[in-house]
């Protein structure tokens, strides 16, 4: 009996850890899943496109939140002369004001030669300095090209890799969060293309579905500005300190919902 549950056991470990099927994100045909800003988004010939002139940067991304997993992409932003163009993934993020969609958390950074860069959008998470990439993963950049991105979030270890180039590794503090797009503030008018988007969850993690589209019905309806923490307001970070969890928190327990969906990880 202990024989066959130890082999019931390491095939659930190696079906969660590494056989685990990649699941779309994107469908190429509808943003139904997905929380962003109309006037920048759309679906289109099986991309997911950003597009347009934004006085504040915005993001179209996830209603499900995410812990480990294997992130696969592909972007392509449209570089001008004419002015600076940049965009970004976001990950294990949470939010500063949903109704413009306005993230914080690790980025990917894509424009200015920077791609595959890390950059802690809005300053947050503090304990984590940008980190640029290595000379070989800079030329791998097909400028006004499709480049190819995969992101590893493995417990407190997280990898970059660009066009099958490793960027660069780093230990992470947040274990947990939403996925997006970025649409930066621009005075011109720019243009994002993302396609094949896919995620693969690793260790045994599962995401809290659709979370944010309870959160955001209740702070729709109840007409409260947004408010940004500043960061003497934000709560120390830890090892598995949760960005989902800490989302709800700052806006105020009187707009939770009743069911808690936390922690984020199985363990």
């Amino acid at each position: 009996m202990l024989a066959v549950l130890g082999s019931i056991a390491a095939g659930w470990a190696a079906e969660t850890q590494s056989d685990v099927a990649w699941l779309p994100l994107f469908d190429g045909k509808a943003l139904s899943k997905w929380s962003f800003a109309p006037d920048f988004w759309r679906a289109d010939s099986g991309m997911l496109i950003g597009q347009g002139k934004s006085s504040v940067s915005t993001f179209c991304h996830t209603r499900a939140a995410y812990s480990d997993f294997v992130f696969s992409g592909w972007t392509r932003l449209w570089e001008t002369t004419a002015a600076y163009s940049n965009s970004g993934i976001q990950y294990r993020s949470g939010f500063i004001d949903s109704l413009s969609h306005r993230m914080q958390g690790y980025q990917w950074d894509i424009g200015g030669g920077f791609d595959g860069s890390l950059l802690p959008e809005n300053g947050f998470p503090h304990d984590t300095p940008p980190r640029e990439i290595s000379e070989a993963c800079r030329a791998s950049i097909r400028k006004n090209g499709w480049n190819h991105v995969v992101i590893t979030a493995d417990r407190g270890l997280i990898r970059h890799e660009l066009n099958g180039i490793t960027c660069l590794e780093f230990n992470a503090s947040v274990a947990d969060g939403y996925i997006g797009f970025q649409f930066p503030a621009t005075t011109t008018v720019m243009k994002v293309d993302f396609r094949d988007l896919y995620i693969r969850p690793l260790n045994g993690s599962f995401v809290i579905p659709d979370s944010e589209a309870v959160y955001l019905g209740l702070y729709h309806t109840s007409g409260l500005a947004p408010r940004n923490p500043v960061p003497s307001e934000l709560p120390s970070i830890r090892p598995g300190y949760s960005a989902t969890r800490n989302f709800y928190d700052i806006m105020g327990r009187s707009l939770m919902p009743v069911a808690r969906p936390f922690p984020l990880i199985a363990r």
